[in-house]
């Protein structure tokens, strides 16, 4: 025993290097058991087959001497046929077994010697699994493609069947805010890093995957496995759809048209209430390139939603009716403004009445190809691409320090041009390499490889000019330009990750070590004012040249407006962990976490911060990093069968 586990130590050290996904997250199940004979006893050497049945796709191993087994890293879903056999005995075959997406099926085997012609015992499994696995050290919640396709969903996003879990409110579980839970596709990052919105998931209005791509979701709380690290609310992870030795697909529509919603609140017309209206146009195929060897999935997805606008409009008189949403700017100066721009400045302001609904469009691709090289090794390769655009309404009231505020820019008091509106373009992208390989029936190793891009551009109709607020009688007026906060603002978040876990099995004890590093990338570009900022006192000022009442403008650091501040930093960790099958009700799972950031960009100093004397004397350094703290995380749980029939 003791030379077995100096070999696990000596494999452990010698992994590659390799990287951890941003909060791992799992992507395949197993199935694992013990075979016995007549009489209880173990059966080391029994061969346990299981095969994929829509695939072909076949996994192999035996019992070791204590009559145990698994099948680790294998592919989610079913149905599959699991075989026992050993010489002499006659043969069992377990049908319709579902796995679930990091959760081991249990299937123990009990063989009788044969003393008449060999035959097969086939035994119907319940398909689905027990309610409770033997194998949870912390709450998991699963939510497979029979779900998926039957509970009910509104915005067609994982986070809709998540919130199922008992222990969520709403995107946050136990408390925690959404974006301290970490979310992935097949193992890459889908994170919202940056935290600049609420919504966990990056892509802006779109959901940065299409459900109907989807096969499996998963929900883990505090699991004391130390394989998941990385947030403090839960784990979400997704596996999406596979090819099989079957061409399926499917086309699909959603809609939801403008007659769905009302225009009326209290017999009193709703003006544009009824302009929402949404379409989605999708479809899947899936299918055989080689037969049991190789196969595909594509899915792409259309999606076009028109949201009211800006329902405001200029008066005739000067005298603004808020009921009726019309406000006291006037069309006459609207046009006079507008005509002063074009001739003047060849400046297109844009529509200052009749505005167009807001649209929110994305469009979503998605490919994966899984090649069963072998028996042992098994590999997946998928690309998920989504780009979303949206619109937006003018910033109400900010503007420069020591600018008064008043009423915002559309209201009753006033008004703004079509092309003082912004947009978001939100582009996620993200390509995954997976290869899952058996060494006998010992040793397994998952590698996995994933890079994810997410960027958040903020857009404008309009060409460069400053942004120009034209106030009347003390208050706003009229708005223009470019908006304030949208010129060169964009954020970036690339995750490039990798992860290496080897596992070997040792009778009941199952030892599983990983190398693991995490490279982010950030680029942050906000220049608020960026194109100046000028505010005239009337319209009168505005067009005969008179001095403005305010102005702003904000230069890029060192001159430079772009790129913006760039961060780059790594986090690395290693593991070790032991699952010892204690008894057959009775397990227990300990192991060690170590991780440590590393800072990977040079900071420059501020000489007139580092001049500053604070409160007691401090200096204040704005040129270094923090001193990396490596952090040490021991994992301890365990897992009772009470009744032995896995219920309670």
């Amino acid at each position: 025993m003791i030379k077995q586990l100096k070999r696990v130590f000596l494999v452990f050290l010698l992994l590659p290097v390799s990287m951890l996904i941003f909060g791992q997250g799992s992507t395949t199940s197993e199935i694992k058991g013990r075979v016995t004979d007549s009489e209880g006893q173990p059966m080391p050497g029994a061969a346990i087959t299981a095969t994929h049945i829509p695939s072909g796709t076949t996994y192999a191993t035996t019992a070791d001497a204590a009559g145990n087994y698994r099948i680790p890293n294998m592919r989610v879903g079913g149905p599959y046929t699991i075989k026992v056999t050993f010489i002499g005995y006659l043969s069992s075959s377990y049908t319709d077994v579902y796995l679930k997406l990091g959760e081991p099926y249990v299937q123990n085997g009990t063989l009788s010697q044969s003393t008449t012609t060999l035959q097969e015992v086939v035994v119907a499994s319940t398909g689905r699994g027990s309610i409770l696995s033997t194998e949870h050290t912390g709450t998991q919640t699963n939510i497979n493609s029979r779900d998926l396709a039957s509970l009910p969903t509104i915005s067609r996003s994982i986070l809709d069947f998540s919130k199922y879990t008992p222990q969520a409110q709403g995107t946050s579980f136990i408390g925690r805010d959404g974006r301290f839970n970490t979310i992935t596709v097949d193992g890459a990052a889908f994170n919202n890093n940056f935290g600049l919105s609420s919504n966990p998931l990056p892509g802006g209005n779109a959901q940065p995957i299409s459900l109907d791509a989807i096969e499996e979701v998963s929900v883990s709380l505090a699991p004391y496995d130390v394989r998941m690290s990385q947030f403090t609310g839960a784990s979400i992870n997704a596996v999406t759809r596979s090819g099989d030795n079957t061409f399926k697909g499917s086309v699909y529509t959603y809609q939801r048209p403008k007659s769905f919603t009302g225009n009326t609140v209290n017999d009193v017309k709703v003006t544009g209430a009824n302009t929402r209206s949404l379409q989605n146009y999708g479809l899947r195929l899936g299918g055989p390139i080689i037969r049991n060897k190789l196969f595909f999935f594509v899915s792409g997805e259309y999606e076009k939603e028109l949201i009211p606008g800006v329902d405001w409009k200029p008066s005739t008189d000067g005298i603004a009716n808020s009921d009726l949403k019309i406000s006291r700017t006037t069309e006459a100066d609207m046009i006079r403004v507008r005509d002063f721009l074009k001739s003047t400045y060849n400046y297109d302001a844009g529509k200052y009445k009749d505005f167009d609904p807001y649209q929110n469009k994305n469009t979503k691709l998605l490919a994966r190809l899984d090649w069963n090289i072998s028996k042992n090794h098994k590999f997946t390769l998928r690309y998920n691409d989504v780009v979303g655009t949206s619109d937006q309404q003018t910033n109400a009231t900010s503007g420069p320090p020591n600018n008064a505020r008043n009423s915002g820019r559309i209201s009753n008091q006033s008004l703004a041009f079509s092309n003082a509106f912004y947009g978001f373009k939100n582009t996620v992208r993200s390509l995954t390499g997976e290869i899952n390989s058996n060494f006998g029936s010992r040793f397994s190793n998952k590698l996995l490889a994933s890079y994810t891009h997410i960027q958040d551009t903020r857009t404008s109709n309009s060409s460069l000019f400053p942004f120009v607020d034209i106030w009347q009688g003390g208050d706003q007026y009229m708005s223009f330009g470019y908006e304030l906060f949208s010129y060169n603002n964009d954020v970036v978040n690339n995750t490039l990750s990798l992860t290496d876990n080897f596992t070997v099995n040792l009778k009941k004890h199952t030892i599983t070590a990983g190398l693991a590093y995490d490279h982010l990338y950030f680029l942050n570009s906000y220049i608020r004012e960026g194109t100046s900022y000028y505010r005239y006192n009337s319209v009168d000022d505005f067009i005969n040249g008179a001095d403005p009442i305010g102005f702003g403008v904000t230069y890029g650091y060192n001159g430079n407006d772009a790129p913006g501040a760039i961060l780059n930093f790594g986090l690395g960790a290693a593991y070790l962990q032991d699952e010892w099958q204690v008894t057959p009700r009775l397990t227990a799972t300990y192991g060690i976490r170590f991780e440590m950031p590393f800072y990977l960009d040079k900071m420059e100093n501020n000489p007139a911060i580092a001049a500053l004397t604070c409160a007691d004397g401090q200096k204040m350094e704005v040129g270094t990093w923090p001193k990396s703290q490596l952090l040490i995380s021991p994992r301890l749980g365990f897992n009772y069968d009470v009744l032995g029939d896995r219920s309670l």
